[in-house]
């Protein structure tokens, strides 16, 4: 029997379409500095892996150990290839549309299910920063790709296995795994059937051990576990406040679950009931972190499109050239977000002769250009340029601007101050950076009020801006002792 999927000429034409609508959407964000920031983090903490160190001992972020691991791999693969690790992130969303349809003909037609597919692709690369390649990308293609295995295949130690490295991709999946693993421990003891379990438990110790294996040999398994449990849920820990608030947002998208149950819309069998406790699971895991972003959103929409595609609600057949010419309509004006980029991607190649933009290039490059002291650099924004100038950031939880100020992270970091406000102290008069980078309108962000009038203090005190690119500030140190 084989493992994979039996492949026809339709399912590599699906495939084909998928990938080039994923290319059309993303290909003209290959060339931008950065999209989001986290990108910008995991790629210098995977440079740091390649570069002989360990994620957690020199360098340190708040993001579980397998999104690292991916990206010392597309580095160690293809060398400091910015259009590469991008085009590998579009490959990536196209997979997880495609097998988003192999899932979906199950319930619906084949051209229904490209639709879906097509509109899976869409929510994966539009509306919001999301066209760079983010943990949840990741996490959400392990988690359709095991739930697969699971389900079609029943290949439970492999399905095991790549459920539970969605997991070590995005920490807050524990919920919806949690959820989906009681659901199967019910049908289990109802069926009398537990193997099933037992071998998907099996399979999860294989990434277990990946994660725990080059930390026990240089005896640091105390830097794994306070930063992939300890960490993960000190930040977790939000006041109830914020947590109510998150519900309200969220009570509208429980109120489409809800109509869709009670209009008896969703045949509750074992595998629809699992697929409902992984949505559920998110959607608390958003409500436990008090807060929703776009990114975020990522690894709940392909989640939520199964759940509408295994209802029991009348879809169009686009089986007419009406339905077709309407569906094609609105694939073609939903990408404004990539036309926009495409245009300005134009106008900048034509006025600079060069594709790659955005200040996290220009700022290394000016830097370079001036021979201005490239080694000791602190960037406040547009952190990516530590990768370009082949730098690593300062102090250890400088992976990120904003780690600086998160306090409540400061206890399960090795080798920094007690506190934000002393780390901050130390950087800039212990370790000095001769150049520091800032945004024209903001520090580390609206929620550090505190840290970022310490910061502007320091730069006030002791450096001078010396050039303006596009958004950001560049700022040299006085020669003042």
């Amino acid at each position: 029997m084989s493992i994979l999927p039996k492949t026809s000429r339709a399912s590599l034409r699906v495939l084909t379409i998928l990938i080039l609508i994923s290319f059309f959407l993303r290909a003209p964000f290959f060339f931008r500095d950065y999209i989001d920031k986290d990108e910008s983090t995991f790629i210098i903490m995977g440079q740091s892996w390649v570069d002989g160190q360990l994620p957690f001992t020199s360098l340190w972020d708040l993001k579980p150990l397998f999104v690292f691991g991916f990206f010392a791999l597309l580095i160690q693969l293809f060398g400091k290839s910015l259009i590469l690790i991008r085009a590998v992130g579009m490959i990536v969303v196209g997979l997880t549309a495609y097998i988003f349809y192999t899932q979906s003909k199950s319930f619906r037609s084949k051209n229904q299910s490209l639709f879906a597919a097509t509109f899976c692709c869409y929510l994966l690369s539009l509306f919001g920063a999301v066209q760079g390649v983010m943990s949840e990308h990741l996490a959400v293609f392990s988690l359709l790709l095991g739930w697969f295995f699971y389900h079609e295949k029943r290949y439970y130690v492999l399905a095991g296995f790549i459920l539970f490295s969605a997991l070590l991709f995005k920490s807050n999946y524990v919920y919806a795994l949690f959820l989906f693993a009681l659901t199967e421990l019910y049908f289990a003891i109802k069926n009398k059937s537990f193997s099933p379990l037992y071998k998907s438990f099996l399979g999860l110790l294989i990434p277990i051990g990946i994660c725990v294996f080059p930390y026990w040999q240089s005896d640091n398994l105390s830097s794994l576990y306070s930063a992939m449990i300890l960490a993960p849920l000190a930040y977790a820990d939000v006041n109830i406040i914020t947590q109510l608030k998150t519900l309200l947002y969220i009570l509208p998208i429980g109120g489409i679950y809800l109509f869709i149950l009670l209009k008896n819309k969703y045949e509750l069998n074992r595998r629809n009931i699992g697929l409902l406790a992984l949505n559920i699971g998110v959607l608390f895991s958003f409500i436990k972190l008090g807060k929703i972003n776009d990114h975020y959103l990522l690894q709940w929409y392909p989640l939520f499109l199964l759940f509408l595609v295994q209802s029991k609600f009348k879809w169009p057949q686009f089986e007419t050239k009406k339905s077709v010419r309407a569906a094609l309509l609105l694939f073609l004006l939903l990408p404004v977000e990539s036309y926009k980029e495409y245009k300005a991607l134009w106008a900048h190649q034509k006025q600079n002769d060069s594709w790659y933009n955005g200040e996290g290039v220009a700022v290394p490059n000016y830097l370079k250009e001036q021979k201005l002291d490239q080694e000791s650099v602190f960037y406040l924004d547009f952190h990516i340029g530590y990768w370009f100038q082949n730098q690593n950031p300062p102090t250890m939880i400088a992976t990120h601007p904003s780690n600086i100020a998160r306090e409540e992270l400061y206890p399960f970091i090795p080798s920094i101050k007690s506190n934000p406000l002393e780390e901050i102290k130390h950087l800039f008069e212990v370790v000095r950076p001769s150049i520091v980078v800032k945004s024209k309108n903001k520090i580390l962000g609206k929620n550090f009020d505190r840290e970022n009038q310490q910061i502007q203090d320091y730069l006030n005190r002791f450096y001078r801006p010396i050039h303006h690119i596009d958004k950001a500030v560049i700022l040299q140190r006085l020669e003042l002792d």
